[in-house]
This record gives C-alpha cells, structure tokens and sequence, in this order.
C-alpha cells in the first residue's frame, strides 16, 4: 500500500496539532499552579493565624508590632547612642587567665 505524501503530511499536522494542544493545557497548568502560589506568598501574614493556638492573640499582637516597627539599621559610621542597648557576645569563655588578671 502506497501512502501518497499529501496524505501522510496531513496525518502528520493533525497529529502534531493534538500534541501541540496537549502541549497548551500543560503550559496553562503551570501558569495557573505558579499565579496560585504567588497569589499564596503575597497574602498578608494575619491570615496565617493559627486560631487553634493558645496564645493565638499574644502572637496576633506581635505580628501587628513587627508590621508597624521602623527599623534602621545601625551602619559603621554611626555611633551607638546611650539610650540603646548594645549587646556583646565572647565566642569562647574566659580561661582562668583572663579571669585572673581582672
């Protein structure tokens, strides 16, 4: 059986147009998966609460302190005011010797 080259290319585009439309619905899966999970991270954070939380409020209010806090960050040209905390941290303790010469 001889299959002319006319009838073999439009075998081949109807083939290739299912494929290419299977091909679409996966493109708009993906689309429509990432626009959910970027339209899940953009939600505010109190809808996240845990209302089955004990102290679901306290963390309630904490949230709402953290939103409305402006914070500056301290660069190296500023000097640490008096009225601010400054913490320093040793990265090992003090031996014998250090503690001796104080």
């Amino acid at each position: 059986a001889v299959v002319s080259t006319q009838s073999r290319s439009r075998y081949f585009f109807l083939f290739s147009a299912k494929k290419k439309s299977q091909c679409v619905k996966e493109i708009d899966k993906i689309k429509k998966n990432r626009d959910e999970r970027r339209a899940k991270i953009s939600q505010p954070l109190d809808e996240e609460v845990d209302h089955g939380h004990p102290n679901w409020e306290f963390a309630q209010m904490i949230q709402d302190y953290r939103r409305d806090l402006n914070i500056q960050p301290l660069s190296d040209s500023e000097t640490v005011r008096d009225h601010r905390i400054c913490v320093c941290v040793r990265k090992r303790p003090i031996n014998k010797k250090e503690k001796s010469t104080d």
